[in-house]
């Protein structure tokens, strides 16, 4: 049901929230914190997405997905989600520093979890709280992070979007060299987007 609730497209229906009304159903009725979690995880990313519509309803869903996390194993992964989910609400009202302290605890936490993965939307993020702080020393190292653990699993948008970040910081920290040299990587990587687009094309026709 939290996948199903993902891929519903954005029309009028209530079709996502049904399948969270779901999948939250199941997760109480076994009472497992980690399927809690991850429902009401979802939950939040819906009504982030659709704000301010459901503004009021997002500090007591956060109280919930804090409430489900335990002191196990999943403990560091739970609290990388929880405060990369906060940090992204408050960088969606232009609540910078806010923002850019959730994410640092955010990245703290996943930085004890083996997995590039793991690190990929709020490594990126922080470099972009950092940017609009125009902490451009900091948004630079981050972008560069963000940019080295998209190549690893081969994001080819992040790869683009970090990259980006490194390039608008170098031209503001006037370091203009380093910033021409970067426009190449950055229209290889156009190419490669722009071919695998017109490939899902292909493939989606095929289907």
């Amino acid at each position: 049901y939290v996948h199903l609730s993902y891929i519903q497209p954005k029309d009028k229906t209530n079709a996502t929230l049904d399948y969270l009304v779901k999948g939250e159903n199941l997760a109480l009725k076994f009472n497992n914190d980690y399927l809690k979690f991850r429902i009401y995880t979802a939950y939040y990313n819906y009504y982030a997405s659709n704000l301010p519509v459901f503004n009021n309803k997002l500090v007591d869903i956060t109280d919930k997905m804090k409430s489900c996390i335990r002191n196990d194993r999943y403990k560091p992964l739970c609290l990388g989600i929880y405060y990369g989910n906060v940090g992204s609400y408050h960088l969606s009202r232009a609540e910078y520093k806010d923002a850019r302290d959730n994410f640092i605890k955010s990245n703290d936490y996943l930085s004890h979890i083996n997995s590039e993965i793991a690190f990929l939307p709020y490594k990126y993020d922080l470099a972009l709280s950092y940017f609009y702080l125009n902490s451009w020393k900091n948004c630079l190292f981050h972008a560069k992070e963000s940019f080295e653990l998209a190549k690893k699993v081969k994001y080819l948008k992040l790869m683009q979007y970090s990259n980006d970040l490194v390039k608008s910081s170098l031209v503001n920290l006037y370091r203009y060299r380093e910033a021409i040299e970067l426009y190449e990587t950055t229209n290889l990587l156009k190419d490669s987007i722009n071919k695998v687009e017109r490939q899902k094309d292909v493939d989606e026709f095929k289907v």
